[in-house]
């Protein structure tokens, strides 16, 4: 689905934007919004944004991201509305609220579980990440990129390929980077920035992965953090990101899972996978999306009831 001269003549003819992005918000999330919101304002636009969710304090470098609102805190003034880096609608929260019948929704997105809502769609199942996506828009919108758009897009591209680790790195993706980099994109502040953790981070890294369980196949290993353990430490929800990655690598595994608490909206599971094991077959089995190789979903239920579903759906899909 990539309609893309309808999405330039609606970013081309309106003046007012909402933007938003999904809850749970990550470095593609919060880099796709703040690059699209600063071209937005390059062209004489007028651009709110707001996100359901705290902005992590590893993301408070990029510049814009002290604007973002509430969406109770946004005015009427927009035409349309875009929504970035979310697999279907009900991942943007409370911002559903803000939805219009008569204001158009562009959909933007590289998730191959996109669920095609909106007015416009422009999904790009091969893009890294949706900051890839952003960077194709502003050139084509002829927004002549800065060091602040190039740090937000390579923020988004770099940390959606765990810094061109994973699999979803390509030649492109390389290249945009590089460019990025050209353009005033400080790789090695970006990477302290996101990477660097604090005392409390690290005393319940430790805790965590005393948690760490393995099936008996040895190909499934998952984390458990509730949040008792992280009021107990001083620690935030964002403070556990990248900390399945320990479970995947693991010799033997195949997929890694994270379970976690989070206030007021039940458990929060992500899942990460080698060897072409699908995970967001069993994302979407649960209302989740994803990728093959990186995928989520979230239960309103007790901490034992999600592992116990999301792990035999793993183990069903391991036997056919």
């Amino acid at each position: 689905m990539k309609n893309k001269a309808a999405l330039l003549s609606l970013l081309q003819g309106k003046m007012s934007f909402l933007l938003t992005a999904h809850i749970f918000p990550d470095g593609d999330n919060l880099g796709s919004l703040m690059a699209l919101r600063a071209g937005l304002l390059k062209l004489g636009k007028r651009v709110q944004v707001t996100i359901d969710d705290s902005v992590p304090a590893a993301y408070a470098f990029l510049e814009g991201s002290q604007s973002i609102l509430r969406p109770e805190m946004v005015n009427n003034d927009y035409e349309i509305i875009i929504v970035l880096d979310s697999s279907s609608i009900d991942r943007i929260g409370a911002v559903q609220n803000l939805v219009k019948q008569n204001i158009p929704m562009i959909n933007i997105d590289h998730h191959i579980s996109n669920t095609g809502f909106g007015t416009v769609q422009y999904i790009d199942e091969q893009a890294a990440a949706t900051a890839e996506i952003i960077y194709q828009l502003l050139l084509d919108l002829g927004v002549a990129l800065d060091d602040n758009i190039a740090a937000a897009i390579f923020t988004g591209i770099a940390t959606d390929c765990g810094f061109f680790r994973y699999a979803n790195t390509t030649p492109r993706t390389l290249s945009i980077a590089a460019e990025m980099v050209s353009h005033g994109a400080k790789p090695h502040e970006i990477s302290d920035a996101v990477e660097m953790r604090t005392v409390p981070v690290l005393k319940l890294l430790s805790r965590v992965l005393d948690s760490i369980e393995v099936s008996s196949n040895g190909k499934i290993a998952w984390l458990t953090i509730d949040q008792t353990l992280l009021s107990s430490l001083g620690a935030n929800p964002e403070d556990t990101d990248g900390f399945i990655n320990y479970a995947r690598y693991i010799r033997g595994v195949e997929v890694a899972v994270l379970f976690r608490e989070v206030p007021d909206r039940g458990i929060k599971v992500s899942m990460r996978s080698r060897n072409n094991f699908d995970v967001s077959k069993t994302a979407l089995h649960f209302g989740g999306g994803g990728h093959k190789l990186a995928a989520g979903c979230s239960f309103d239920t007790q901490m034992e009831d999600a592992k116990e579903q999301v792990l035999a759906k793993i183990r069903e899909q391991f036997e056919k």
